[in-house]
């Protein structure tokens, strides 16, 4: 790819990130949610992981507020995430288990995913005979 092509679909991005920001901040809940799913994926690449991160989850959050369905889902990846400094397999649950309220299949796997994850993490309990 040509220096100038790439330059034009980095100003389209650009452009469209823009566009996208308007329509989330007049409400619109998909807006909000593209808006996220870019944050996540400029997390991954040289952009600045926790930066964008934040704003991932902050767009997200946004749109689960305002009842776009496949935010609680993606929310729930956010903090499962171990990477994530807000790591909270717990918060993760609550998204998920909102998210197969809903029906979503993928969902339910996740909260059963989850709940082992948690229940691998409690403190093993003595028995009555140690101390």
């Amino acid at each position: 790819m040509k220096d100038a092509d790439f330059s034009k679909l980095v100003a389209k991005a650009d452009a469209d990130t823009k566009a996208l920001r308007k329509l989330a901040r007049r409400g619109n809940a998909e807006a909000m949610y593209r808006l996220a799913c870019r944050a996540s994926i400029d997390s991954l690449g040289l952009g600045g992981y926790l930066r964008n991160l934040r704003w991932a989850i902050y767009w997200a959050e946004k749109a689960d507020r305002a009842g776009y369905k496949l935010a609680p889902l993606f929310l729930g990846h956010k903090y499962v995430d171990s990477r994530n400094p807000r790591f909270d397999p717990e918060k993760a649950l609550i998204y998920y288990r909102r998210a197969a309220a809903t029906g979503d299949e993928y969902a339910k796997e996740c909260v059963a995913d989850t709940l082992k994850m948690l229940k691998k993490r409690e403190p093993k309990k003595k028995s009555a005979g140690q101390k």
